[in-house]
């Protein structure tokens, strides 16, 4: 009896929040029927076609007499999206792809019934399903992400190459950054210089490259343009973040011109001189130069930590809906409380009895003692206002099952202050979440959040 792979992954790029159906249809009959079909799931390890067996394995049914076998794959490959430790690293050029995809293939196996009416499981001719890559990117119900009007596949998610979705293509108009963070927030220049990026996700075509056209302004006056050019666009499979941090564009542009400052962005003494940006993203020819697509835009404002808000100034970092990362400085108020908890116990003090006959006691020996001590440190955020397309969009930092807060780290060896911090895991309480609105149309956020670990307290 053979059977054939009857339906694809629905492009070379998928979401793990949606259905990702394959199947495997039996095209001619023989002795032995097939029951069902033993689905195994492999993965590429390390991006260089290195695949690797999960030992996830999982059946493919019919429910009709179609001799079509169908699973679902979501719900497995989304355990592969994991917390990669370079992105814990203070490093740029360190790779967290494994962060935002992991590519996969399904293997087909044939079930039949024995003549002893057991079921055997044929692992001698099995049949893979096309490579695909899976993304917790998010979607809704009012999203349309591909020319069929759909909201499953992600077809307007995939720039430069296309999705292969086998859907009509659109132009770049249509295309999405892998984000809904609105243009005209704030970046803080003063720490978490790598966290910053605008995310877009690409399906790479070799005669192509990315060029950004950095416009630097200064109260809405242009004072400077400079261009970089991104080969990622070439090869990379995924997600790529471009920078937005002033002092890693410097960096970028320095790469590629023999060192040389843009003088644009920071002045001959290291002072910044711009107060807003915006990225002007494009996919040029690899040889002319010449523009052949569009890519995304984004527009947003530079700010320090003194000129917005001092020491209650918090900036947030998140897996957006769009399964990237997206930053939030907040600078309206920050309180903190603490919580201590815990249990003491009597004992007895100790006599002392080298000195007399006497019972001396050990004068400020603790009689009562402390059997556990608990700490829980608790702050709480009530934002600077912000538009209701704000407001919105920050509605997934509450609700993001990975979030944290850049902090000032004073590292050994480093003499940077931008590069002189570090990420702390939190865990927003998401019953203390409100919004507060005005008439105007003006939103203030509140919400609290913890430590994800706990001030250590002393053990004795």
């Amino acid at each position: 009896m053979g059977f054939i792979i009857n339906k694809q992954p629905h492009g070379r790029h998928v979401t793990t929040q949606r259905p990702i159906v394959v199947s495997a249809r039996v095209v001619s009959s023989a002795t032995a029927a097939y029951v069902h079909f033993r689905c195994k799931l492999f993965i590429d390890s390390d991006d260089n076609n290195n695949w690797i067996d999960t030992g996830v394995e999982f059946n493919a049914y019919s429910n009709s007499s179609n001799g079509v076998y169908e699973a679902n794959v979501a719900e497995y490959c989304r355990q592969y999206i994991t917390e990669d430790k370079q992105w814990f690293l203070d490093n740029f050029c360190n790779n967290n792809a494994h962060m935002y995809r992991r590519r996969f293939y399904v293997q087909f196996n044939p079930v039949f019934l024995t003549t002893a009416n057991t079921l055997e499981i044929d692992y001698d001719q099995p049949k893979n399903t096309n490579t695909f890559y899976a993304y917790p990117l998010n979607t809704t119900t009012t999203d349309v992400l591909s020319t069929n009007d759909d909201y499953v596949r992600i077809d307007f998610f995939v720039n430069n190459g296309n999705n292969g979705s086998g859907l009509t293509w659109p132009s770049s108009a249509y295309n999405l950054p892998q984000t809904n963070r609105p243009d005209g927030l704030c970046v803080n220049v003063d720490q978490g210089f790598h966290w910053y990026n605008f995310p877009i996700l690409n399906q790479p075509v070799k005669t192509r490259i990315g060029r950004t056209k950095v416009i630097a302004l200064k109260d809405d006056t242009v004072i400077g343009t400079f261009i970089v050019y991104n080969y990622d666009f070439q090869s990379h499979h995924g997600t790529i973040p471009i920078h937005q941090h002033p002092y890693m564009l410097e960096f970028w542009y320095a790469l590629q011109n023999s060192g040389n400052p843009t003088g644009v962005l920071y002045d001959a003494s290291g002072n910044l001189m711009a107060d807003e940006i915006i990225l002007q993203n494009d996919l040029v020819d690899i040889t002319t130069l010449a523009f052949v697509r569009g890519l995304p835009h984004i527009r947003y404002r530079l700010c320090n930590t003194a000129d917005c808000g001092g020491k209650n100034t918090e900036t947030f970092i998140f897996r957006n809906m769009r399964g990237a990362f997206d930053s939030f400085m907040a600078t309206g108020t920050k309180k903190k409380s603490v919580e201590v908890r815990g249990t003491t116990f009597d004992r007895h003090t100790q006599f002392n009895r080298n000195v007399s006959d006497k019972f001396d006691v050990l004068r400020g020996q603790h009689s009562t003692t402390n059997l556990w001590i608990d700490r829980n440190d608790t702050f709480s955020v009530f934002s600077q206002p912000v538009t209701t397309k704000e407001a919105i969009w920050l509605e997934e930092l509450v609700s993001s099952p990975q979030v944290w807060v850049v902090r000032d780290i004073a590292k050994y060896g480093i003499t940077n202050p931008v590069q002189q911090s570090g990420l702390q895991a939190i865990i927003i309480d998401k019953s203390s979440f409100n919004i507060y609105s005005t008439e105007d149309n003006v939103h203030y956020l509140e919400f609290k959040y913890a430590l994800s670990e706990n001030v250590q307290t002393m053990k004795m």
